[in-house]
């Protein structure tokens, strides 16, 4: 298994001792330029905190970074963590709504030779973008979040069906405004009068959150629709006995 380090170190134009001297400027991680070069022949293995530090100096992935993984298993591996977050049912059969693995896997595979994504991820973009543009590893993220919302297109669970559909629109209602209601606002990185507007409109966004919500809370009503998810009954019929 070889590491991908002096590839990348190459790519970025730096010698070993630019390298070193990176590390410990940013991560106080002190390496030698000879022990790196020992990392690139792999004569010796990083630890942890240097693959780390090193990974993001270069903006890829650590299991790239090490050679354990090439970009298309980090991408099947993040959309399936993905899909499961999306409550895709990988252990129930395709007749009760499940999807294999391996079919999933077909799905990610073929999203995957998209023109748009061969492109996000070739060498090409990262020259077109420049030395200003967006690292491997944000490229890979982006590469999963778009495969993963069209695979998610292709499925026929709870997250696409009418049930589903509503439940992501009470969802969205839900969550509108709440940015500016976090316990988490730094109030010290705006102005007074933006202070005073955010106060202003707080009451008119929660009226329309609580009256969209209400809306498709009546439409799936009236459509004989329950927005609960499959999972959700699951759990509650468990609760239950």
């Amino acid at each position: 298994m070889k590491n991908r380090i002096r590839e990348l170190r190459k790519k970025k134009n730096l010698t070993l001792v630019e390298l070193s001297d990176l590390l410990f400027k940013m991560f106080a991680i002190k390496i030698s330029p000879d022990l790196l070069s020992k990392y690139e022949r792999g004569d010796r293995k990083a630890k942890s905190n240097t693959l780390a530090g090193l990974a993001y100096i270069f903006g890829v992935p650590t299991d790239y970074l090490d050679g354990s993984k090439t970009i298309k298993s980090i991408i099947i591996d993040g959309v399936l963590d993905r899909l499961k977050m999306e409550r895709i049912y990988f252990k129930v059969s395709e007749e009760r709504g499940g999807y294999p693995v391996e079919k999933l896997k077909n799905y990610i595979g073929e999203e995957m030779k998209s023109d748009f994504i061969t492109f996000l991820l070739s060498d090409a973009y990262e020259e077109k973008a420049g030395t200003d543009g967006e690292s491997l590893n944000v490229r890979i993220i982006e590469a999963i979040r778009l495969i993963s919302n069209a695979v998610l297109l292709r499925t026929d669970t709870d997250n696409f069906s009418p049930s589903g559909i509503f439940r992501h629109l009470i969802f969205d209602a839900d969550s509108i405004g709440q940015e500016f209601e976090s316990d988490n606002l730094d109030f010290s990185t705006i102005s007074e009068e933006q202070i005073k507007t955010i106060n202003e409109l707080l009451p008119i966004i929660r009226k329309i959150r609580e009256q969209t919500k209400t809306a498709f809370e009546q439409l799936a009503k009236d459509k004989n629709i329950n927005p609960e998810t499959g999972f959700e009954r699951m759990i509650r019929e468990r609760k239950s006995k």
